[in-house]
């Protein structure tokens, strides 16, 4: 099975909708409060439950001059007004977090042997935004029906696809034609052009790029699988 691992380049911080120019390294961090919930019956267990919630980031990048330098002086003049920031972290492929935060520190290195570097530490202000890459959660056939329901329930079709173009189905050795494909509220549903035969596993594949929820982007294919059923 293809493998789609996540190059550490490719999670970039946003200030605002503006990628931050110099970024070698950048981390989101969410945690949670533990609330002690163990008592003498848990069998010598402890038990808890999540409490009050925090996300946090920090970044490390390049501190450059001239025109790419700009996001970082506006992230100095945050720092030294106390104002809060609007951020973005993206994860291709996966996820898109977004909301307000502090800066609650800032370092600038000046090494000799090595380029300038400047360190930030962000704490959320308040509940991010996050946006889920869509997957395909279920996938049935019947008759001559494929629906595939997705994990998110707003996904939208990238503006200049076409979601039958987008979508092949197979029998693990032929391909199948497709008359239509229409996404509704969380479903695709998917029509051959003549009757899935019953008791065939079929494999229905979409192509990267194809579906978005906000800012998050399918960026690689996704598949599922299901045996067809007679209608």
């Amino acid at each position: 099975m293809k493998r789609y691992p996540i190059k550490g380049a490719d999670v970039l911080l946003f200030y605002g909708n503006e990628m931050i120019a110099g970024q070698r390294n950048t981390t989101v961090t969410i945690t949670a409060d533990s609330i002690d919930t163990s008592s003498k019956d848990n069998s010598g267990w402890k038990t808890a439950l999540a409490g009050l919630r925090e996300w946090s980031a920090t970044l490390d990048a390049i501190e450059l001059a001239g025109n790419e330098g700009k996001q970082q002086t506006l992230l100095m003049k945050a720092v030294m007004n106390g104002e809060p920031i609007s951020i973005k972290i993206v994860v291709p492929g996966k996820f898109v977090m977004s909301g307000y935060a502090a800066i609650t520190n800032k370092d600038t290195s000046g090494d000799y042997t090595d380029v300038s570097l400047g360190s930030y530490e962000l704490k959320g202000a308040d509940a991010p935004d996050i946006y889920y890459v869509p997957f395909i959660d279920k996938m049935t056939a019947v008759g001559s029906t494929i629906t595939l329901k997705l994990t998110e329930t707003t996904a939208e079709v990238v503006t200049g696809k076409t979601l039958k173009d987008c979508i092949t189905v197979t029998d693990g050795t032929n391909p199948v034609t497709i008359s239509t494909a229409t996404l509704t509220t969380g479903s695709i549903s998917i029509t051959a052009s003549n009757a899935l035969t019953a008791t065939t596993k079929y494999k229905a594949t979409i192509n990267g790029g194809t579906l978005k929820n906000g800012d998050a982007v399918q960026a690689y294919d996704i598949w599922d699988e299901a045996v067809a059923t007679a209608s």
